[in-house]
């Protein structure tokens, strides 16, 4: 009689050791479904919260001011990736302007044409910039970059984003055309 009872009792534990650890098994399984589902919602928002800056523009007519602000915008992203052009935030500006006859502007990548020898010129790329802001407005702006009056013509020029290119759902690229 006392060796049944010893069995029934080992038994017993043997059942809720299984229990338990079943139990266990399936909490840390559900545990984890729930972790990657929330990483994996929060991954989707950085990724259009981070596209959004960009997207936004895609349809709109701008001036250059507001194409100036997307290449600023896209330097500080490509500054914080080193310029690293394999890295997924890193934004491949292409400028496709046509200002007058004989003055062109095509950049197959604005912001790594300043960035050469791992060195970043600055200089250089805000010179760019300011070339390209006075090429569209009047020759009151100044290199500390003074607020403009008056575009060069009665109707300024617009521009468009006429292509965005993604890496792993990010924005990587922005074509910009002279409409």
């Amino acid at each position: 009689m006392e060796n049944i009872a010893k069995a029934l009792l080992i038994a017993a534990a043997v059942l809720i050791g299984v229990f338990l650890l079943a139990n266990y098994n399936r909490t840390m399984r559900e545990t984890s479904e729930f972790t990657e589902s929330y990483m994996s919602k929060l991954t989707e928002k950085d990724i259009a919260e981070y596209n959004s800056d960009f997207v936004k523009y895609t349809g709109i007519d701008m001036n250059m001011y507001e194409v100036v602000t997307l290449i600023n915008k896209s330097l500080a992203i490509d500054e914080s990736c080193n310029f690293e052009k394999n890295s997924l935030d890193y934004i491949t500006i292409k400028l496709n302007f046509k200002t007058s006859p004989g003055m062109t502007y095509n950049y197959p990548d604005f912001i790594g044409h300043f960035y050469q020898s791992g060195k970043f010129n600055y200089d250089d790329y805000n010179e760019a910039r300011f070339k390209l802001l006075k090429a569209y407005y009047d020759d009151s702006i100044s290199w500390e970059g003074t607020t403009v009056d008056q575009p060069k013509n009665v109707a300024p020029t617009l521009f468009r984003i006429s292509k965005i290119e993604y890496k792993d759902k990010r924005v990587s690229g922005l074509t910009f055309d002279e409409k």
